[in-house]
């Protein structure tokens, strides 16, 4: 019998705009930083083939054209915006401060839905039977 367990998290909030950093160039288009209206997180732990998935749902509006700017670590296996199948560049903040990653298709302002697909191979150990997993988050080093 296969052993799964999901977990779901919702979270809803919307960011004021004011707070975000500026929207910049990057190579010849424009990277925009986008507000989360929405977000539902699920986790899969197949306890019987050692791995733990994630899938992320998230509706964002942009308040400007261009490529919207979002941050994971782990590697994506999908991702997929308003429906449709897309892929990611990776590329680093001005001045090299740090590095982003954004979908590769320019979206018009507005309100989108991006989803994500990916393994989570940190801060996790399969045990006979079980699993441990930690989530821990920092602002004071980049990644």
């Amino acid at each position: 019998m296969k052993s799964l367990l999901t977990l779901v998290v919702i979270t809803s909030g919307i960011a004021m705009a004011s707070n975000s950093p500026s929207n910049f160039i990057n190579g010849s288009e424009q990277v925009v930083f986008v507000d989360f209206i929405k977000a539902n997180y699920s986790i899969k732990y197949d306890i019987q083939n050692d791995i733990a998935s994630a899938y992320s749902k998230i509706e964002f509006n942009q308040l400007e054209m261009g490529k919207p700017i979002f941050d994971i670590k782990e590697d994506i296996d999908s991702i997929i915006i308003n429906g449709e199948d897309t892929t990611i560049e990776n590329f680093q903040s001005p001045g090299k401060v740090t590095t982003y990653k954004s979908i590769s298709k320019v979206l018009p302002k507005g309100t989108h839905t991006l989803e994500i697909k990916n393994k989570i191979n940190k801060n996790i150990r399969f045990e006979k039977g079980g699993v441990q997993s930690a989530f821990w988050m920092s602002d004071l080093k980049d990644r």
